[in-house]
C-alpha cells in the first residue's frame, strides 16, 4: 500500500491517546466548541470536489461523490463561465454533468453547507460517481482488538464536511472528544482540521488515506474500519 500521503502531526498530543500515555489519575476531558450558528470555517484550503453539476434557472447545486450529498454552490464569476461551458454540452435543458473543482466549504447563518468553486478541472462525460465510494461514514478501531477491546476510537465523517471523533478507553470510563472539520486532498487523501479549545496545543491538522475498495481509513499509523449497523 502506498503510504506515502500519512503524515504524522502530533497527533498523540492533541488526542492525548494514540499513543500510551499512561497516568495514575485520569484528567477529565476538555470541553469542546459545539457545531453551532457562531463556528465559522476558516477559508484556509482549496480542497478536491468531484461529482455533478446540475444548473437551473435560478441556483446552481453539486452532488457530491464524496458524501452523496446534494450542495449549492455559492455564485461567482467562475461559476458563470463554469454555466457557459455546461450549456455548450447539455444546451439550455438541466441535467447532471460530471465535473471537477478545488474549492472550499462555508455555512449559512443557518448552519447549512455549501461550496465555491476556485479552480475548475473540467467536465468529463464518461466518468461517474460510485455508490459504494462514499467517504462520510463511521469508522472504527478497536485497542488491543474487537474480542477483548480496552480502548476504542470512533471517526465519523459527516456528510456535511464536519467530524467527530470519540476516543473511549473502557478501563479508566474516560472519554475524549474532538470536533473539526475535513476535505478532500484529492482522490484518496483526506485533511482533518480539529476545533480545539482555545488553551489547547493547536496543530495545522491530520492526513488521513483512504484505502480503495476496502474503504478502510488510515490515520497516522491506525487502520480504521467501517462500523457496520443493523
Amino acid at each position: 500500500m502506498n503510504m506515502k500521503s500519512i503524515l504524522h502531526l502530533g497527533v498523540s498530543v492533541i488526542l492525548g491517546g494514540l499513543t500510551c500515555s499512561c497516568s495514575s489519575k485520569p484528567k477529565p476531558a476538555p470541553e469542546i466548541p459545539a457545531f453551532t450558528e457562531e463556528v465559522e470555517k476558516e477559508e484556509t484550503h482549496d480542497f478536491y470536489y468531484c461529482g455533478y453539476f446540475v444548473f437551473t434557472d435560478d441556483s446552481a447545486y453539486f452532488e457530491d461523490c464524496a458524501t452523496g450529498e446534494r450542495f449549492k454552490l455559492n455564485d461567482n464569476e467562475l461559476l458563470k463561465e463554469i454555466h457557459t461551458k455546461y450549456q455548450d454540452i447539455n444546451g439550455n435543458e438541466p441535467g447532471e454533468l460530471f465535473g471537477a473543482f478545488r474549492g472550499f466549504v462555508s455555512y449559512t447563518k443557518n448552519n447549512k453547507p455549501q461550496l465555491s468553486v476556485r479552480k475548475f478541472l473540467g467536465f468529463n462525460q464518461s466518468e461517474s460517481c460510485n455508490p459504494n465510494a462514499v467517504m462520510s461514514d463511521t469508522y472504527v478501531v478497536y485497542f488491543p482488538d474487537i474480542k477483548k477491546p480496552d480502548r476504542k476510537i470512533t471517526i465519523n465523517l459527516l456528510p456535511d464536511y464536519r467530524f467527530t471523533w470519540n476516543e473511549n478507553n473502557f478501563q479508566t470510563r474516560q472519554v475524549r472528544d474532538t470536533i473539526g472539520y475535513w476535505g478532500r486532498v484529492d482522490e484518496e487523501d483526506i485533511w482533518l482540521d480539529y476545533l480545539l479549545p482555545e488553551d489547547s496545543i493547536k496543530t495545522d491538522g491530520i492526513a488521513a488515506y483512504f484505502d480503495f475498495p476496502n474503504m478502510q481509513l488510515w490515520v497516522d499509523s491506525l487502520r480504521l474500519t467501517r462500523e457496520f449497523r443493523k
